[in-house]
């Protein structure tokens, strides 16, 4: 639906006073609200979590048809929008969230859940083609250990450390919501 009338209730993203209570979008960059998605801070959220998902693992990762990523904090807003895209797109998703969020990940579309609480997720993930690591820390630098050679690492929190990506023989980058990136 792209033909709107005074008064209708819409979400989206914009280039500037997105955060406005009113601003001027294109029709392009903006869609109905329904009655599913209130118009609150979930309404808010779901234009920039999924801008961010889509750019770090199409625009960045150039995840394809048949790949297998690792969504790390897929229970979160950019994982739980990355898991969709990801399935969407033809992906093989393995999901990483805590073990009470594993109906909720694998109701997204996830392929296979790893509980983080539970097991050392590299010890049971191996070969992926992209990880998206939307936690960072630990997990960042764990999540090399998961990637084939040659696979794509992108995350949203921290920006990539050049050496560790040569040592693991993989490719990183970051994305932020600014789209402001840095590849190693």
């Amino acid at each position: 639906m792209k033909d709107f009338k005074q008064g209708d209730a819409v979400y989206g993203i914009i280039a500037s006073g997105g955060y406005a209570e009113y601003a001027i979008a294109r029709v392009e960059d903006i869609a109905p609200q329904t009655r599913k998605v209130s118009i609150s801070k979930t309404a808010a959220a779901i234009p920039l979590g999924a801008l961010t998902a889509w750019q770090a693992i199409f625009d960045l990762a150039c995840l394809s048809s048949g790949q297998r990523i690792l969504i790390d904090g897929a229970s979160g807003g950019v994982g739980s929008m990355a898991v969709q895209l990801a399935k969407a797109k033809g992906a093989y998703v393995i999901g990483l969230a805590s073990g009470r969020n594993e109906e909720f990940v694998r109701d997204l579309g996830a392929d296979e859940f790893v509980d983080y609480t539970k097991q050392k997720f590299e010890e049971v993930v191996k070969n992926v083609d992209v990880v998206l690591d939307a936690v960072g820390g630990d997990t960042f630098g764990r999540s090399f250990e998961t990637l084939k050679k040659g696979g794509f690492l992108v995350t949203t929190v921290e920006f990539p450390s050049e050496e560790k990506a040569r040592e693991f023989g993989r490719k990183g980058s970051r994305e932020s919501s600014a789209n402001q990136t840095r590849k190693s």
